[in-house]
């Protein structure tokens, strides 16, 4: 019985080994340099995303020697791009969130990283090297990647919210505060963000009525203390959205539920900000990586490693606890440097580098641009209202992050068209007049002219294979 044992846990002993040396074998021949050897658009270190985390992952892929891709996505610059005065990074002070994400993301270029305004639409982490898939249609050979995407606002999915989506309905007072100068609005949520819109839109809204659905605000002190500064702001509690109107074009009212009372009042107001807190951006890499039940990417013990190797997460998109800047940038930068181990324990060392940097993927140099600049009603009716061509207006302005991130993809499709259609940006700072000539209601806005005549309105971000969509349909 004892001897029997004996072969039993040596039997047993040997099949571990096996098994051990076999995984082993498999894991090491899967990241096997040699199944380069025919790859093209190879990038040894991908950054998905653009926020604190994601340009913080890109600083120190670039600075450690690795040649580092930042695919800037939707949000380039993230969060706080759409965020007043930050208080709370460190080592700068009190100073402009735009302005922050600017500085960093010049400082990450001048270390040599390379910043593409692109999404990635697609991924393959089922072999390696990875696959991803821009939203135009590249695929990018990826030796490891940093999923940096952040997270997205929360709507509430109620009637009206939808169809007045960019006629009043809005989660950037940032963006879109100037286009409510005298008039009513209202925030929803309680918490810090909430009280930042509502800080936002002070300058310029007559009124503005924050509902809240529980009977106190979850805001921390400090915002609480900022908000009794705002004289034209009011708190109303135990209050539920739970219609938006209007006449089609603009939003001219909400429908309120009163949670304890149980009536329903209607407001008057022109303007809705959403700040009902944040989901993260995770759509693309579900079936690829493990996430939790809320949506996070699954990051393993104090690690920023995701279930598969070499893939790592940073920032809001893992992080459902902190959720604050600092965090998102430490946690990039933990991301960067296990990227870089994973890369040099598979063997990629500066001779490897140099010998495929002839096969790293490159960004299309940019031409001639194809984008004229309108600078008054008169260059407009001349050179749209006379045009022989199809035309396209982008309005913009340099303090809507949304409009400063679609100006190269609006310049790169413009180049794709330039025989066939004319390519115009208005600033609206510079031209008012032309915006309210034109009824131009937010920003980033795309009309489009044929013979003189207006033909299609857009709002709102595309990425740049919707751009050219948008552009394809105007030419013939």
């Amino acid at each position: 019985m004892r001897r029997s044992t004996i072969y039993i846990s040596l039997i047993l002993f040997f099949i571990i080994i096996v098994v051990f040396l076999s995984l082993w074998f498999i894991k090491k021949k899967s990241f096997s340099l040699g199944q380069l050897a025919k790859k093209e658009n190879i990038v040894p270190i991908a950054v998905i995303g653009s926020g604190p985390a994601g340009l913080s992952a890109g600083l120190y892929g670039a600075r450690l020697g690795f040649y580092t891709v930042i695919f800037e996505g939707p949000k380039p610059g993230g969060q706080l791009t759409e965020t007043g005065y930050v208080e709370n990074w460190p080592g700068v002070g009190r100073k402009r969130g735009p302005e922050i994400m600017k500085d960093q993301r010049a400082y990450v270029e001048s270390l040599g990283a390379v910043l593409m305004p692109e999404s990635i639409s697609k991924v393959d982490f089922s072999s390696w090297p990875y696959r991803l898939t821009t939203d135009d249609n590249q695929v990018i050979n990826a030796l490891s990647v940093i999923i940096a995407t952040g997270s997205a606002p929360r709507v509430l999915a109620i009637p009206g919210e939808r169809e007045y989506w960019g006629k009043g309905v809005t989660t950037c007072a940032v963006c879109d505060a100037p286009y409510y100068k005298n008039s009513d609005v209202v925030v929803i949520g309680g918490g810090d963000s909430a009280i930042e819109e509502a800080a936002q839109l002070a300058p310029y809204a007559k009124q503005i009525t924050i509902l809240v659905r529980k009977d106190s605000l979850r805001a921390s002190d400090i915002m609480q203390k900022r908000l009794l500064e705002l004289p034209q702001a009011r708190v109303l509690f135990n209050k539920e959205l739970k219609r938006v109107y209007g006449d089609e074009e603009h939003v001219e009212g909400v429908e309120v539920y009163d949670n304890k009372s149980k009536e329903i009042s209607h407001l008057p107001i022109k303007g809705v900000f959403l700040a009902i807190g944040q989901e993260p951006r995770t759509q693309v890499f579900k079936g690829q990586l493990n996430l939790d039940k809320q949506g996070y990417v699954q990051v393993k013990g104090r690690t920023q490693e995701c279930s598969r190797p070499g893939v790592f997460a940073a920032g809001d998109v893992e992080d459902m606890h902190y959720r604050q800047a600092g965090v998102a940038a430490g946690a990039g930068i933990k991301a960067a440097i296990e990227a870089s181990q994973f890369l040099q324990r598979i063997g990629w060392l500066p001779s490897a580098a140099k010998s495929m940097s002839s096969r790293f993927f490159e960004p299309e140099k940019a031409g001639p641009s194809c984008v004229y600049e309108l600078t008054s009603e008169a260059d407009f009716e001349k050179r749209v209202l006379r045009s022989s061509k199809p035309v396209i207006i982008d309005f913009y302005a340099q303090h809507c992050p949304s409009c400063m991130h679609m100006l190269p993809i609006y310049e790169a499709v413009a180049r794709k068209f330039c025989n066939q259609m004319y390519f115009f940006k208005v600033n609206t700072i510079n031209v008012p007049q032309l915006e309210e000539r034109l009824h131009v209601q937010r920003i980033p806005c795309f009309l489009v002219f044929k013979d003189g005549q207006q033909i299609a309105r857009y709002y709102s971000i595309m990425n740049k294979g919707q751009m050219i969509d948008f552009a394809q349909q105007f030419v013939g």
